[in-house]
């Protein structure tokens, strides 16, 4: 019987040798991969270094679209001749595109300079009623365009106007109602926007770093929802929750439908519910007794800083003593 069980023990010890083996491997594949896919992506876009795209100049039959860019270079006060450019021509009109007639125009200037010309001069086209629907954006390739499409977002949050039926003040927006409904989506948008950043870059970024992201950005904007948690409704909470969800399947790489328990028993997470529940209770009795209970604190699971990295709440955050009392806090508090 001892053979026996030694015998599978021995195995069992092997399996466990090569299990780690190949972990580390491709841990080490998936390092090497990331670096790769940068190499190719700037690789790419140094190749598309003196390209520009015009949107917004309609289609006509038998048109030169040369001409049409000299025209346009004239209109800007660039000298210009058809010896100044590598290529011109028109791309074919993508899926979502919503004028068929309108596809962008694609030029390829030969020296990197003219092509700088052109492009800062390109917010003189407003001033010209033939051209001043044109817009010329820099040639990006498919990872650098979808970073640009998340920063406008991001620069259309910032400067969007309310309306005057919401009120914002102190971080909150107040409506009518009184539902937290446009709070929620302000939070989960402006979440949303970095997560989905944390998705593009998971094969760049280690996992260390995608968890500074989450607890720096993501997490310092979903504790926007503290003050309403209890307020408002299940769908609007289930959002925010989504959001720690979606930004721990990015930190690990895990496949959508993965375990949340699971994956935030992985990472050393709790869940947003309970992270509020505890910055009330931490709230409320800063504001009654004047101090941090050390009980609830350890909850938070603050890290010890890294080597490597630290976080600002390590450096800075303290935790005070907590004060005697003979009644039992929760007695306090009620």
């Amino acid at each position: 019987m001892q053979s026996i069980e030694t015998i599978v023990n021995k195995a069992c010890q092997r399996q466990d040798e090569l299990i780690k083996q190949l972990t580390n491997e491709l841990k080490d594949t998936k390092d090497e991969l990331r670096l790769v896919q940068n190499d190719l992506n700037q690789l790419e876009q140094y190749g598309k270094r003196r390209d520009l795209l015009m949107y917004g100049i309609s289609y006509t039959k038998d048109e030169n679209v040369t001409d049409i860019v000299l025209k346009l270079g004239n209109t800007l006060d660039l000298t210009l001749k058809k010896n100044d450019f590598n290529a011109i021509h028109r791309l074919p009109p993508t899926k979502n595109s919503v004028d068929k007639t309108k596809q962008s125009i694609i030029v390829s200037f030969l020296r990197f300079t003219d092509r700088n010309a052109f492009y800062s001069s390109r917010k003189r086209c407003r001033d010209h009623d033939e051209f001043k629907n044109v817009f010329i954006n820099e040639h990006l390739t498919y990872y650098n365009n979808q970073i640009f499409n998340l920063d406008t977002i991001l620069d259309v949050i910032r400067c969007s106007d309310y309306t005057k039926e919401v009120v914002k003040y102190l971080g909150m927006f107040f409506t009518s109602d009184m539902s937290w409904t446009y709070h929620t989506e302000k939070v989960h948008t402006k979440a949303s926007s970095i997560v989905g950043l944390m998705k593009l870059h998971k094969l760049l970024l280690t996992k260390n770093a995608l968890e500074i992201i989450f607890k720096s950005c993501v997490l310092s904007i979903l504790n926007y929802g503290v003050s309403i948690y209890s307020l408002t409704t299940s769908s609007n909470l289930n959002k925010l929750e989504s959001m720690q969800y979606y930004a721990a399947l990015a930190t690990l790489g895990a496949m959508k439908g993965s375990a949340k328990d699971k994956l935030f028993d992985i990472l050393g997470w709790i869940p947003i519910k309970d992270h509020f529940r505890i910055l009330r209770l931490l709230c409320f009795t800063e504001i009654v007794k004047g101090f941090t209970p050390q009980y609830v604190t350890v909850h938070l699971q603050r890290h010890q800083p890294h080597d490597r990295y630290s976080l600002r709440s390590n450096q800075k955050s303290t935790i005070d003593p907590i004060d005697s009392t003979d009644d039992d806090f929760f007695t306090v508090v009620t």
